[in-house]
């Protein structure tokens, strides 16, 4: 409570007051919020993230098949199930292997075949069995690379009316998912569990007798996990690809949970309104689509496909990301199958779909009419609560209103403040410019701070220690950065306060400050077209709000009765943030340690910078509130003591990052026969180990000490300097960004039987020679088993100008050795009759020294992927030495070096 002088003359004598006699106001007198209020506040806080967590875990009760007489219509979770551990049942299905060509496909055709058997006599089930050869050149940001397939398989279904008009025929619903898996991995996530969704869904709308009047084709794609083959060829090379409108991809990066719609066409945002009317249970954040643009997450999806080379079809992407811990190894089993997360998936698909059904967009004659309709949008769930959606102009303008709006009410804060106190203008402006520089120093000395944090740990030998227990997250990030970040607001008010001066007063300013910083961020997001620019804006909108409330009925005037309210108007930004929170921490974490860069990078410094983020929206509009409460510095002492906690439990056995089963370290190993001929026909060198791939940050640190083998482990960063792509059998191109961080053990050969086999068939001059040019005509033949790659780089002042490969020109290549062009072809054979089968392909090379002895340096590699009959004892038992806490994918390969 504040006194003016004409009121306190009166009391002087009465109270120990004190006032600063060249000020207006009193500045001591002030009755101090009791502590038990603060501590109601932090259970609050509390209770708003479990609050948080208990809507970002909620499913819908699966139904059982006991349930389907009372639900005829209903998908039914544990029929999906089922359908999912028929899957995992055949164990890993990698494309090229019998699991995935013979077993895999043949149970697709015979499940489709019993829900045939079972549909309403008015619907009409069609079965293609696609075989497809094909290439293309996927354009990644960091290694690009020519995919060539040869026999890939995918199973595609098409559900329609028996009597179908020819109009609705001709327009097409796509669902799509995949079957094939990454090596030694049951692929119940990925993407057992979308395959099982989409049978179910087929199921399902089979046995209505009025169902969705479109057709409906099931894409049961047979080869994803080798660079997204499987959707190109049926976007390549199936007939009832060309009458497809709109598409809902489906894929898992974790197993369990809710899907996330995370990504969608930019030009058509109806099939966006048609997920936001059906969808039961939304769940989706344009943050994972930008996040993902921005190759924040080391993954991708058949979507990429879709979009880059099927332009008028809309498409949304959506996948299951929890329990990231598992994706990609031999745990991503059954036993974690829940039937409440296939039950929402597959409510959320057949919604959305009868949605789609009925726009008129679906219904057009040419594709490309509803093109750019609408441009890019914004979308996010509430919490699972509400799905809000609009387009990034709506957001433009809901932006720049909020920023106005907020300027407009804190301008007449400080107006409001200037009559009570009897301030002067400048004075206020100079109190306001003062709380904003403190705010800016805060912010920008915790940042700081944190990073130094993570720095501190890393170098500590500490990095991740949050991976297995997440819960640690708030010990050593969250709290040191509220210490941080609230410290430096906290000793001006009391400096201010000790000479008597309203803390009242500054903790309003304090807040206002905040709120211009976060229009400020606001407006620099909305004009850089940041569409995750909405997160903060619905902070500044929530102090809006209350703020202008506050000023209608003057209680910023009227003792502490505006905080109240202030805290109340937080209840809901708050959680939503802590919502946000919870899934950026689940959906990222895991992919800390499965990055192919993975040891160039400090985890722990991405970590901080998103608990930066997170605590200065969270905590923003409530630290500055503590400086009300009576014995204050006891909040700070209880942080500091559990930061110190926390750093004694990252020092224990509670700070190692990996747990068996739960959240392993990852490692690949290829037992390796290397060999490197030069261009005279001599072979310059020979040699056989282990090649052992790490995927973060510690590496193979962590089990130095236990695998007896790895004592003899030396790194190939001399090799890179020699050899193209460090003269190692990378199974696909961005392997090649971990290099410096994994190792190399001698060993003796493996036990190959029958060997790959590159051949140079002819080589002639396309033009006649000149003194300063000469292009040569390479023409190879190579056969070998169903994983096969060619690494070529020709020579400096030279270029490929062209691989037979690939029908279109060949892009500028993005990767350099030495300043050289390099370039990745990955080749996958699908049918097994059609392995060892000979592959021809032309290289043409460009060169101004006509005098070189050779133009074309490359590297010949072949996968023996489950071919458990390759493996010797010595690889046996260095596989079996990693400990539980781990998950070793390994196999044979072969690699051989040419110049030519």
């Amino acid at each position: 409570m504040e006194y003016e002088l004409d009121e306190l003359d009166g009391k002087r004598k009465r109270s120990k007051f004190s006032y600063a006699p060249n000020r207006r106001f009193v500045t001591s007198f002030e009755t101090k919020l009791p502590v038990w209020v603060a501590l109601c506040l932090i259970v609050a806080l509390f209770g708003l993230f479990f609050t948080a967590f208990g809507l970002f875990r909620w499913l819908p009760t699966g139904l059982l098949l006991q349930n389907e007489e009372r639900y005829p219509d209903r998908f039914i979770g544990e029929q999906a199930a089922m359908y999912v551990k028929s899957l995992t049942d055949i164990g890993d299905r990698v494309a090229g292997t019998p699991n995935n060509e013979d077993y895999t496909v043949q149970l697709l055709l015979d499940t489709v075949e019993a829900i045939k058997k079972q549909s309403h006599e008015s619907n009409l089930i069609e079965v293609d069995h696609q075989v497809q050869d094909g290439s293309y050149y996927r354009d990644k940001v960091h290694y690009p690379q020519l995919n060539v397939y040869r026999g890939i398989q995918n199973v595609v279904v098409k559900l329609s009316k028996a009597n179908a008009s020819a109009a609705m025929d001709d327009h097409y619903i796509l669902l799509n998912a995949h079957f094939d898996t990454v090596p030694m991995s049951p692929g119940a996530g990925d993407d057992a569990t979308m395959v099982g969704v989409m049978l179910e869904v087929l199921r399902t709308l089979s046995k209505r007798e009025h169902s969705i009047s479109h057709p409906i084709v099931f894409l049961f794609n047979g080869c994803e996990e080798t660079e997204l083959q499987g959707s190109h060829a049926f976007i390549s090379g199936h007939p009832w690809f060309r009458n497809v409108r709109a598409l809902i991809n489906l894929d898992a990066g974790g197993i369990g949970g809710k899907e996330m719609l995370f990504r969608a066409t930019p030009e058509h945002s109806w099939i966006m309104r048609s997920y936001s009317k059906g969808a039961l249970n939304a769940y989706a954040s344009t943050v994972g689509e930008e996040m993902f643009e921005a190759n924040l997450i080391p993954s991708d999806t058949d979507f990429r496909n879709f979009k880059n080379y099927a332009k008028d079809v809309a498409a949304i992407d959506c996948a299951q990301n929890y329990n990231g811990y598992v994706y990609h190894t031999k745990y991503d089993d059954f036993s974690l199958i829940d039937y409440g997360s296939l039950q929402h998936t597959g409510d959320n698909v057949i919604a959305v779909m009868e949605e789609l059904d009925d726009t008129k967009e679906i219904k057009r004659k040419e594709v490309g009419e509803y093109v750019q309709e609408g441009g890019s949008f914004i979308f996010y769930d509430i919490m699972g609560l509400a799905f809000v959606f609009y387009s990034k102009t709506d957001g433009i303008i809901i932006n720049s209103v909020v920023i106005v709006a907020c300027t407009v009410v804190i301008g007449l804060c400080l107006v409001a403040i200037k009559k009570k106190e009897e301030m002067s203008y400048l004075r206020v402006t100079l109190e306001m410019i003062t709380a904003i520089f403190i705010q800016i120093m805060s912010i920008f000395c915790a940042a700081c701070f944190m990073i130094l944090l993570a720095i501190v740990y890393d170098l500590a030998g500490r990095p991740l220690s949050f991976f297995s227990n997440t819960w640690l997250l708030f010990f050593n990030y969250y709290v040191p950065f509220l210490v941080a970040f609230s410290l430096g607001p906290h000793l001006y008010i009391k400096y201010r306060e000790m000479h008597q001066e309203p803390v009242n007063f500054f903790v309003q300013m304090n807040l206002h400050a905040h709120c211009f910083i976060l229009c400020v961020i606001l407006l620099i997001g909305t004009a850089l077209g940041v569409k995750s620019s909405f997160i903060v804006m619905m902070n500044a909108l929530g102090y809006l709000i209350t703020t202008v409330i506050n000023l209608g009925v003057r209680f910023f005037s009227n003792g502490h009765k505006w905080v109240y309210l202030h805290c109340f108007g937080q209840i809901l930004p708050i959680t939503f943030y802590f919502y946000m929170a919870v899934t950026g921490y689940t959906v990222l974490i895991p992919t800390l340690a499965r990055s192919y860069s993975g040891g160039t990078s400090n985890p722990d410094i991405f970590i901080a910078l998103l608990t930066i983020v997170i605590g200065y929206l969270t905590a923003g509009f409530i630290m500055p509130l503590f400086n009300l409460f009576k014995h204050r510095k006891y909040i700070y002492y209880v942080m500091i003591a559990l930061w110190g906690i926390g750093l004694i439990m990252m020092v224990t056995p509670l700070g190692f990052p990996f747990k068996e089963a739960t959240a392993v370290q990852r490692f690949t190993i290829w037992h390796s026969d290397r060999t490197f001929t030069r261009f005279d026909g001599v072979v310059d060198y020979r040699d056989s180990g282990f090649y052992v791939h790490s995927y973060d940050r510690l590496g193979s640190k962590t089990v130095k000490s236990i695998v007896p083998q790895m004592q003899n482990a030396t790194k190939l960063s001399h090799e890179c300097e020699k050899r193209l792509f460090c003269g190692v059998p990378f199974y696909l191109g961005l392997y090649h960004g971990n290099r410096e961080h994994s190792v190399w053990i001698p060993s003796g050969p493996p036990k190959f039987e029958k060997r790959p086999e590159l051949t140079l068939v002819s080589k002639t001059n396309v033009h006649p020679v000149t003194n300063s040019t000469v292009t040569k005509l390479y023409r190879f033949r190579i056969s070998g088993p169903s994983r096969m790659s060619i690494h070529l780089s020709p020579v400096k002042k030279a270029k490929i100008q062209k691989i037979s490969l690939l029908k279109e020109e060949l892009p500028p290549a993005k990767i350099k050795w030495h300043g050289r062009d390099m370039y990745f072809i990955n080749f996958t054979v699908g049918k097994r009759d059609l392995q060892w089968k000979s592959i021809e392909f032309t290289v043409e090379v460009e060169a101004k020294d006509v005098n070189r002895p050779f133009l074309l340096d490359m590297g010949f590699v072949a996968q023996f992927i489950n071919e458990y009959e390759t493996h010797t004892k010595e690889f046996q038992d260095l596989v079996s030495n990693f400990p539980k806490w781990t998950n070793v994918q390994h196999w044979t390969s072969i690699y051989e070096g040419y110049q030519f």
